[in-house]
């Protein structure tokens, strides 16, 4: 058995042998497409693994992988973004902490010239116009996301963070927002001690009654994580560390949508 059967078999022991092969097989030929850098549309692929094992997207598209990458490192940033696409990733965000305003403009047009899929910014309203991102993402201590509303105007998708149920509800409450964060849902590598770790049992508790999607985030790193965030509610899962470019980090990718799928169908089997 491949390694993306073997993957399904773990996460879905109950799932159709037959389905599951089928699913494991186009995963696969996906994974090797996008690890050779061919020009594919990741989200068809998924959406055609998601038919195969008979689960329902969610309608408003915001599902699956939400890279964040560092703005810091440039060398690695066109691989990453070029990549997005081909994995299928829903949104990919560039996150630019410590770096000067001229830097990361700098980044960001890079990033915009090199995405193939929905680009956000973090924290940066200015820039994400200036760059014509397709949208921005705010934390706790940037600027309320209904003024980022106000600026950045109905079309461009707007994202907001949280690290309670209370302060998920506030922010879904206080502006328009086309998704809001949770998290960390585990510790998280790349931000220990920013905020306690709110575990599945909220990001359950959220995800039952929110009119907006859910992206789950902090200490995703496999693809045990993503199907386990995914069966318990969100929608979007984003990915920090466990983001990499190359054939590798594409193959990697490739193996979270297939959870992220996993987690669906378990979500609907809880159902």
């Amino acid at each position: 058995m491949d390694v993306f059967g073997q993957l399904l078999s773990r996460l879905c022991p109950t799932l159709d042998e037959t389905r599951a092969g089928l699913a494991a097989g186009l995963a696969a030929a996906w994974a090797e497409q996008a690890a050779a850098g061919a020009d594919v549309d990741g989200r068809a692929h998924l959406a055609e693994i998601a038919a195969t094992l008979a689960v329902p997207l969610p309608v408003h598209g915001l599902f699956g992988l939400y890279p964040v990458i560092d703005a810091g490192d440039e060398s690695v940033l066109p691989g990453l973004f070029a990549q997005a696409g081909r994995v299928g990733a829903a949104l990919c965000q560039l996150r630019s902490k410590g770096l000067d305003d001229r830097t990361t403009l700098a980044r960001a047009r890079l990033a915009r010239e090199m995405c193939t899929t929905r680009l956000v910014i973090n924290d940066r309203a200015d820039i994400a116009r200036t760059v014509s991102a397709d949208g921005v993402h705010v934390g706790r201590t940037d600027l309320p996301a209904a003024a980022v509303r106000d600026l950045v105007g109905p079309d461009r998708v707007v994202g907001a963070s949280s690290h309670q149920k209370a302060q998920f509800d506030d922010e879904v409450g206080a502006a328009r927002l086309d998704y809001c964060a949770l998290g960390p849902v585990f510790l998280s590598p790349t931000k220990q001690g920013h905020a306690e770790v709110v575990g599945l049992h909220t990001l359950r508790q959220v995800a039952a009654d929110s009119p907006v999607p859910v992206c789950a985030i902090g200490g995703i790193t496999d693809e045990d994580r993503v199907a386990d965030v995914v069966a318990a509610g969100a929608d979007l899962v984003a990915v920090v560390s466990a983001y990499r470019p190359g054939p590798a980090g594409a193959r990697a990718a490739v193996a979270m949508q297939l959870a992220a799928c996993a987690g669906l169908c378990r979500r609907g089997d809880a159902r």
